[in-house]
């Protein structure tokens, strides 16, 4: 009996420990500049237009992590220390406490393991400012580094000391990881749904998104959709559908259109 008691015990604890670590969200809300690294200047454009998120497609490249659309736009100056780490790195060091947290959304596009491997070493020097989970707990910080792409999943589900996170799918949502592990799920709009932003969305796809919206934010997850128009008068419709279901990182290609349209927003409705 004594001995079943204790193992009760156990295992009491270690589910209050589970629930505890499940219970910390790393939620963001906001635009996210998608292929921010397309931008006359990147990173400035996207903290200028007050973006919570921006994105950078990386290929490793001769022991360096490059960035670009495809492998047409690689050059060795064009890096993820560059472009990014070290420009946020200087931000946050010029601000310290004050800088407003955003999220690094980095796609793998090159194989998840060798370019993970890589990836680690680059992030070394960064450790200060990125958030960070070990053994079971997060410890948030100015950045956020979420991976996207081929994502070493499998490798990170063993880490138990790590500073990055995985961007999840849609069918993620009903294995129910911990958002400690999968904060973020993101996925292609056209996949799920025919409308396309001309009229009424209908009764039954606008349900279906509140739904997949309503199930993310129960785990602790932000959910953010890619697929929608470039061109950011096309956009407007699908920006207003997003902010009134609650989707959270919401993409644009513009930076500065999507600030101004939010300062529409805010005039129309005083």
């Amino acid at each position: 009996m004594k001995k079943n008691s204790i193992i009760t015990l156990l295992f009491l604890a270690l589910t209050v420990f589970v629930q505890k670590a499940d219970a910390q969200k790393l939620m963001f809300k906001g635009g996210h500049s998608h292929n921010d690294y397309h931008q006359p200047h990147p990173l400035a454009d996207a903290l200028k237009g007050r973006m919570v998120s921006v994105e950078a497609d990386i290929f490793l490249g001769k022991g360096k992590i490059l960035v670009g659309h495809s492998t047409s736009e690689l050059t060795n100056t064009r890096t993820l220390v560059n472009l990014y780490l070290h420009r946020l790195w200087e931000r946050v060091q010029k601000a310290p406490g004050k800088f407003s947290p955003i999220i690094l959304l980095v796609d793998i596009k090159t194989s998840a393991e060798p370019t993970y491997a890589q990836l680690k070493k680059v992030l070394e020097p960064y450790h200060s400012m990125l958030t960070h989970f070990r053994n079971g707990k997060i410890q948030k910080k100015a950045i956020t580094i979420i991976l996207s792409g081929n994502r070493p999943v499998e490798q990170l589900k063993k880490e138990s000391d790590r500073y990055v996170f995985i961007d999840g799918r849609i069918p993620d949502i009903s294995h129910r990881e911990p958002s400690s592990l999968f904060p973020l799920i993101s996925d292609n709009w056209n996949r799920y749904f025919s409308w396309r932003g001309k009229g009424a969305i209908s009764a039954n796809e606008y349900n279906k998104l509140r739904e997949l919206v309503d199930s993310c934010h129960q785990q602790g997850k932000m959910i953010r959709f890619w697929g929608m128009p470039a061109d950011p008068a096309q956009s407007v419709p699908y920006w207003n559908l997003f902010r009134k279901v609650g989707v959270d990182l919401i993409g644009c290609d513009c930076p500065s259109c999507y600030k101004e349209y939010l300062e529409k927003s805010r005039l129309k409705s005083n």
